[in-house]
């Protein structure tokens, strides 16, 4: 049996500036996947930023990601934003939700999902492990595009990482439904 899943990608603004990090967001979202914000880089954590300084970042961020995509969204779409680090303060908390972002941590994480790490024969297996271990109802996996240590390359394409989804989604749908983190957070 095939499972068809729609993951969500919440992409970082300046990590959508050359031509082939656009077409890879286009062919994403022309597949159905959902994309939202992961703020506009990762130098330091949201909370070291004024206020006008993250909002401005959100906003250009979005405005990238329809550039990319080339279609525009209207006003009332919601946009989830998950902070790099999942570095947030009661500011940023307020400052975000005032201005109606959903904020989004999840509570299952493969961070720098990057293999060249794992020094086994089979190197997706620590990170199956992870995750199928980690996950229970309501869960919200994040699994974190990381770069080649040897070209500078991100991962989000690599062998390794589908593998690792392949057998992720094997095990879990024996145990769980997957829905798409609009229909959980309903």
């Amino acid at each position: 049996m095939q499972i068809v899943l729609k993951p969500l990608f919440f992409v970082l603004g300046d990590r959508i500036q050359t031509e082939k990090e656009k077409e890879v967001l286009r062919k994403a979202h022309q597949h159905g996947h959902e994309i939202q914000l992961h703020g506009i880089n990762q130098h330091r954590a949201i909370t070291k930023y004024k206020d006008e300084e993250i909002l401005q970042q959100l906003e250009l961020s979005k405005t990238r990601i329809e550039t990319a995509i080339k279609q525009k969204f209207s006003n009332d779409k919601t946009w989830y934003f998950r902070p790099p680090w999942g570095a947030m303060n009661n500011r940023t908390t307020s400052l975000l939700k005032k201005n109606n972002y959903k904020i989004v941590i999840g509570d299952v994480l493969i961070s720098k999902f990057n293999f060249a790490n794992f020094r086994t024969e089979e190197p997706y297996r620590p990170a199956v492990r992870k995750i199928t271990n980690s996950t229970k109802g309501g869960s919200i996996i994040i699994l974190h595009v990381g770069q080649n240590k040897h070209n500078g390359e991100r991962t989000w394409d690599s062998p390794a990482t589908a593998k690792t989804l392949d057998k992720v989604i094997q095990e879990l749908s024996q145990e769980f439904e997957f829905v798409t983190l609009s229909e959980l957070l309903k």
